[in-house]
């Protein structure tokens, strides 16, 4: 089985936190707002962490179409550039999904070449999901839900709503630093600066989205 860090990218791993914090504030906030202060903090917390349980499935199953759809459309890109019958239709080809200005500066020899390549390859049989395209929905499922329990914990744990839910916001931001410094990390650029900015990209969208309505 492949390590969590090579199947989920931290880009990935970033933007599917952000997704459950997102969704977990949006409802707690929602229902706090139409149900007034007396609403009772259990009923929250089944409400975040029902939500962030459909929508984590939701967007695992989402991410497994989206590698079907992908490996569907190079399937039939490879089939054309492979049966292309002129160097004019394959460089055509080659354009469609290929940046024009790298095609442009090849030669009927180079693409000659390429096709040549691509005939002498195994066909590979009709594209499907394997057992990677599995376990990464599933990690996809445990990240958004992993990322809604540190923020429901206080509502079980401190009597005060009032707080409980302040303790909550402030734990939010702080997730959302932490996996922006860890993305800044990752892309080469100031760590700190990345932190900040992711944090305060995901309040401003949690804030969006509460003032839409949840």
């Amino acid at each position: 089985m492949r390590h969590f860090s090579e199947i989920i990218l931290p880009d990935e791993q970033a933007s599917e936190t952000l997704s459950g914090i997102i969704l977990t504030m949006s409802v707690l906030s929602a229902l706090r707002v139409t149900s007034g202060q007396t609403i009772d903090p259990i009923h929250l917390v089944y409400a975040a962490a029902g939500s962030t349980l459909a929508w984590g499935f939701v967007d695992g199953m989402m991410d497994l179409i989206g590698v079907l759809i992908n490996r569907t459309h190079t399937y039939k890109v490879l089939n054309s550039l492979v049966k292309a019958q002129s160097l004019g239709e394959f460089r055509q080809h080659l354009m469609d999904e290929s940046p024009s200005y790298i095609v442009e500066k090849l030669n009927d020899n180079s693409l000659e070449q390429i096709q040549t390549f691509l005939r002498s390859q195994e066909q590979t049989h009709r594209p499907g999901l394997n057992r990677d395209d599995l376990q990464k929905a599933f990690y996809i499922w445990l990240i958004v839900v992993s990322a809604s329990l540190p923020l429901i914990m206080p509502l079980i744990l401190i009597k005060d709503h009032l707080v409980a839910f302040r303790v909550t916001q402030f734990i939010s931001v702080w997730i959302m630093f932490a996996m922006g410094y860890k993305l800044g990390d990752w892309l080469g650029i100031h760590s700190l600066f990345s932190g900040l900015f992711f944090a305060a990209f995901g309040a401003f969208i949690t804030m969006v989205c509460i003032a839409l309505g949840g």
